[in-house]
């Protein structure tokens, strides 16, 4: 019986003992200020691996939570102070954009209704990260569903007029209208940027009868949604977006060309 009590207060004293000293790994004698020390020239520390999805499903995480976010690379720890997610991110600093989609347009796309907003496509996609960072493109529709965040997006769009009609009456003269919406189809989004509006006068023999658009914008959402980039012409008979021409003029402007583009970049 005193041998049982022996061994029961020597493992009770163990545990005590254990309890309040410090723990090193492949160390005898950890740093004094770590109450944890790992050793090794050879192996590193990995931990917990999430996506920004699973990351954000953490509900209440703990102040100085630290996880390694693979959906942006990086390394992330939460302050309850800042009520969101630092990061580390080593090469890939944190407040640089890092590229997500590129795409190109190489077929023409009709517009023929005067006043009608019309949802770019594009067929030649070089480039498209957009799923590993819970984003994605829909080549059917032209819909680019981004998540919250803030982006940097560019444009560019070569827009063939039909008509001929160039006179300098602003009644006349075409207009076109190019915006980044969050809805689909001939209608007003409630979250517009990215907006371009050139007027195009001239004379009725002009050669121009185009408008080239290059646009770069930022745009910042709260919550998940889906836009679309959108074209218009106005007081006109309608547009194409020319993949072969410049302007209506010297036909060595008139070949094949890859201007019709878009960019879109995340900010980390």
């Amino acid at each position: 019986m005193k041998a049982k009590h022996f061994i029961l207060a020597s493992v009770s004293l163990f545990f005590s003992v254990t309890a309040l000293a410090q723990i090193g790994i492949n160390t005898s004698n950890p740093n004094p200020t770590a109450a944890l020390e790992i050793s090794s020239n050879s192996k590193g520390l990995l931990i917990p691996r999430l996506t920004t999805a699973q990351r954000d499903a953490i509900t209440t995480p703990a102040d100085g939570l630290q996880i390694f976010n693979s959906t942006i690379g990086c390394l992330q720890t939460y302050s309850t102070l800042a009520n969101s997610w630092g990061s580390l991110c080593g090469g890939s600093a944190a407040g640089t954009f890092v590229s997500r989609f590129l795409a190109f347009k190489t077929v023409d796309q009709s517009m023929p209704v005067n006043n009608k907003k019309y949802d770019i496509t594009f067929d030649n996609i070089a480039f498209n990260d957009m799923a590993n960072f819970g984003g994605s493109y829909n080549s059917s529709t032209g819909g680019f569903t981004l998540p919250a965040g803030l982006y940097e997006i560019t444009y560019s769009l070569v827009i063939f007029l039909n008509n001929t009609n160039f006179t300098d009456t602003p009644a006349t003269a075409p207009i076109t209208i190019s915006s980044f919406e969050n809805i689909a189809g001939d209608a007003n989004g409630t979250i517009i940027g990215g907006v371009d509006v050139q007027n195009n006068k001239g004379t009725t023999t002009a050669d121009t009868r185009n408008s080239t658009v290059l646009k770069t914008f930022y745009l910042k959402t709260t919550a998940a949604a889906t836009f679309y980039l959108k074209e218009l012409s106005y007081n006109g008979t309608g547009a194409t977006l020319s993949t072969s021409k410049f302007f209506n003029g010297g036909s060595g402007y008139n070949q094949s060309h890859l201007s019709n583009y878009i960019s879109i970049k995340q900010l980390k």
